[in-house]
């Protein structure tokens, strides 16, 4: 199945091959957890865990594990549009409740440009129509696919340390190594790159992590196992005559 939110650095394209790296395993956690596309495309199981540090993400993810129904209401009326992109990016929603903060997040990710809630305007396009903000049937498997895994939302440290064990797999995705840059709301510093490096090194579990190919991060992962993708085409920000194209790497430890 596919997952019910496009995200910055989504692995869409990608997470059928991902799972096919997988060994096995009793414990899967997604440590950096965005729209989950691994977990919705991996068999259950026994125990699994989404993880992400963005609290406005987690508690989407809750809601639609819990409260799909009141969710679905207080989306109802809302439209796909410049309004209703504007109005919910600038409105004051401190005093909302967890539901309303969800609706809220949720219809940002569905009209934003590049799925990106953070501000980089209405997502429209001149050859495809307007999404759909509500889908019964993925949201009905969604919630049904979430009903056994823990969420969390918790620095990546602690998720590795709670979860260790010699029969789990983690998977992680962290923030692409793009210095200078922002595109996420948490970004990774290099200090932050270097520590998740030295926090895999001392788990007893399986790892596996998906980054962009760049040289400092194989350099940092030297003496692991490096795959190179196929090649991903990325339209955010590019004419479709002239797509940037590029492959990334899978690190592992086994």
């Amino acid at each position: 199945m596919r997952s019910f939110i496009a995200w910055v650095g989504g692995k869409s394209l990608l997470a059928e091959a991902i799972v096919k790296k997988f060994p096995q395993h009793r414990c899967y956690v997604e440590v950096f957890g965005g729209a989950g596309w691994v977990l919705f495309k991996k068999e259950q199981a026994k125990v699994e865990v989404y993880n992400d540090l963005n609290g406005d993400l987690v508690n989407l993810f809750r809601i639609v594990k819990r409260r799909p129904a009141e969710l679905k209401e207080r989306m109802s009326l809302a439209l796909y549009s410049r309004e209703t992109y504007y109005e919910f990016l600038n409105a004051e929603y401190k005093h909302l409740d967890e539901v309303d903060l969800a609706a809220r997040f949720y219809c940002l990710i569905k009209t934003a440009f590049g799925s990106n809630p953070d501000g980089h305007g209405f997502g429209y396009s001149k050859t495809q129509p307007a999404r759909t903000l509500w889908n019964d049937e993925l949201i009905s498997k969604v919630q049904a696919r979430l009903k056994r895994v823990y969420i969390e939302n918790n620095p990546f440290q602690k998720i590795l340390k709670a979860y260790d064990s010699p029969e789990t797999l983690f998977y992680c995705d962290p923030p692409y190594y793009l210095p200078g840059q922002k595109f996420y709301q948490h970004d990774f510093k290099e200090d932050d790159h270097v520590a998740l490096r030295e926090a895999l090194g001392k788990v007893k579990g399986k790892w596996i992590l998906s980054y962009n190919d760049s040289p400092q991060i194989r350099k940092l992962y030297r003496g692991f196992k490096l795959r190179k993708t196929a090649t991903i085409r990325y339209t955010m920000n590019n004419k479709r005559e002239a797509p940037r194209q590029k492959s990334e790497i899978l690190i592992s430890n086994f």
